[in-house]
């Protein structure tokens, strides 16, 4: 803030002041990309955001315990040598004065020798879809043609 007036002859009066907006905060799992499968090592990062920014960040795991060999360090959980035991739905939550706030993440192991299907194959719903309708057109051609005989034959 800044006031100029002649009766300060020339000077300037200023004043600051710092603005604080506190908000509630905000949890996000960052999970790793790709297929985990037994013997991989997960790293779960939940990213924090608030103000006042919170310090304690939980991590649990639904209707169950961490592993005994989960390694928590702040906001990373780390989870070395996975087995299929430690599927489950992970959580991180986190609080400050204004709220809470949570994110999940829902850990699936896979057989070192699985074979997962990449989630961007076409459905098969709609390769039936497309050979059905070039089935009912060929169909249609045929009953066209055979109408077409018989009257040129009448």
């Amino acid at each position: 803030c800044e006031a100029i007036h002649p009766a300060l002859r020339g000077q300037r009066k200023q004043t600051q002041y710092v603005l604080d907006v506190q908000y509630s905060p905000t949890a996000r799992i960052h999970p790793p990309q790709g297929v985990m499968r037994e013997g991989d090592t997960l790293v779960l990062t939940c990213a924090v955001n608030g103000n006042p920014l919170p310090r304690d960040i939980k991590w649990s795991r639904a209707n169950d315990t961490l592993p005994e060999r989960a390694l928590i360090e702040g906001e990373v959980l780390t989870i070395p040598s996975l087995s299929m035991l430690d599927n489950g739905t992970y959580s991180c939550h986190v609080a400050n004065k204004h709220g809470r706030s949570s994110d999940q993440y829902v850990l699936v192991v896979y057989d070192p020798g699985a074979i997962v299907e990449a989630q961007t194959s076409v459905p098969y719903a709609i390769v039936g879809g497309i050979l059905a309708l070039l089935v009912f057109l060929v169909i249609c051609v045929l009953i066209v043609m055979v109408w077409c005989s018989i009257r040129q034959k009448g």
